[in-house]
């Protein structure tokens, strides 16, 4: 016999549990068995003036709209407002009733916004304690990576710093004071071989200031964003994350996010070991702020430089001496001027070195050989030997996995590959 269904008429009553037919087994009531979110009720208190305006938004219910955005992937309070409209299960786990309004785009927005960074630092610090508590957390080997994020800004919103115009109002400008009268095509063609043209010292973004403009690695320019995380490489647990503007590179502030996952972990009572990372987070002064820190780096060194010929690496430093020797055994000694701060210059005499044979391939100067030596030499020397170490390619193993794929895995299926809020804050 045909089934044959008939319309939705409203009720007047609903009897027993609504919920009753949902699956027991369901991801979002296994969730409710151990979370415990009254606390951020109690943390939040403050926020708020008794007795004066509207009721807000439940903070534990804000707390969970930003779990089941992050569980489904959602990126914006559109989609996460519908979300939690139509869904059954969703609306069980904030615990709202089938005739209870779920909250509005709005209401999470200027949520969002008005908590203070401290309430967001509690929570990330609780959830930490809670993963340690459970034996998801180890906390002894750590690896930190980065990854650029389009902007929620186009680049037809930057504006000249000093002049105020748009781009395309500048570069027609620019090409007209020759006096000669160019078609769209061949100022663009000019343009492309301009250098600098997009240099963020120039030019701001009138949606978004604190965006800058960056080069992606698939090679497509954009307002942009640099998003940070350290995990733990045991566990793949976050243990700290941080945002940039995309032109700020990773070397630049590796120590700060050292002292902000040191900060965290003491939360919960462990001290981190290692620390892994790739080779845009590789200098002398990282090494050994690092290490300072307490923590051993193990990160990849760039691999620039010297292509040909005898190498650095092929001379012996001579610690008691303050000299270099040469594959020769020639005497580099130390020059007195320094024209970088925080590096030391070793020569060989000319007069060896264009009698040596191996003159031509090691230098062709015939004032001889030249190395540099940073004052953090010995930090970046023994980083290099922990690279190597059976230890250290273990743990970059980790690294490549625990630390870098998850980015990828975001921007390709977690909505990462455009951010739609605005600014840093």
């Amino acid at each position: 016999m045909q089934g044959n269904k008939p319309p939705l008429e409203p009720q007047m009553f609903v009897y027993g549990d609504p919920y009753a037919h949902l699956p027991r087994s369901g991801f979002y009531q296994a969730l409710e068995g151990y979370l415990d979110l009254e606390w951020v009720r109690e943390a939040t208190t403050g926020l708020y003036a008794d007795g004066i305006g509207r009721p807000s938004i439940d903070p534990v219910v804000f707390v969970k709209l930003m779990l089941v955005a992050y569980f489904e992937n959602i990126v914006t309070d559109s989609e996460l407002e519908f979300r939690a409209a139509d869904s059954l299960t969703v609306r069980r786990f904030l615990g709202y009733s089938l005739e209870e309004q779920t909250p509005e785009r709005t209401t999470i927005l200027k949520t969002r916004q008005r908590w203070p960074i401290e309430v967001f630092e509690a929570i990330f610090t609780r959830v930490l304690e809670q993963l340690a508590e459970h034996g998801l957390l180890k906390g002894k080997h750590l690896g930190t990576d980065t990854v650029l994020v389009d902007a929620n800004a186009s680049m037809k919103s930057l504006r000249h710093r000093e002049l105020g115009c748009t781009y395309s109002e500048f570069v027609k400008a620019l090409y007209a004071q020759d006096g000669q009268a160019l078609s769209a095509s061949q100022v663009a063609a000019r343009d492309a071989q301009r250098p600098k043209k997009g240099s963020n010292q120039d030019w701001v973004s009138a949606t978004d200031p604190d965006a800058a403009v960056a080069v992606h690695r698939d090679g497509h320019t954009a307002l942009s964003y640099r998003l940070d995380a350290t995990v733990d490489l045991e566990t793949g647990v976050m243990v700290q994350v941080g945002v940039q503007p995309g032109d700020v590179r990773d070397s630049v502030d590796l120590g700060v996010r050292v002292e902000e996952v040191k900060a965290n972990l003491e939360e919960v009572g462990i001290a981190p070991q290692t620390l892994t990372a790739d080779r845009g987070h590789h200098s002398e002064e990282n090494v050994a702020e690092v290490e300072a820190q307490g923590i051993a780096p193990i990160i990849r060194q760039q691999t620039g430089g010297r292509r040909t010929g005898i190498s650095a690496e092929q001379f012996t430093y001579l610690a008691q001496t303050d000299e270099y020797l040469c594959p020769a055994g020639q005497r580099l000694r130390r020059l007195s001027h320094t024209p970088r701060e925080g590096w030391v210059r070793y020569q060989a005499r000319g007069k060896v070195c264009r009698a040596c044979p191996h003159f031509g391939v090691c230098t062709t100067s015939k004032s001889g050989r030249i190395l540099q030596r940073s004052v953090h030499q010995e930090a970046a020397d023994r980083n290099r030997e922990r690279v190597h170490s059976d230890e250290g390619r273990a743990l970059l193993g980790k690294h490549r996995h625990r630390a870098e794929v998850p980015w990828a895995y975001a921007k390709a299926y977690g909505g990462l590959g455009r951010l739609s809020t605005r600014g840093l804050t």
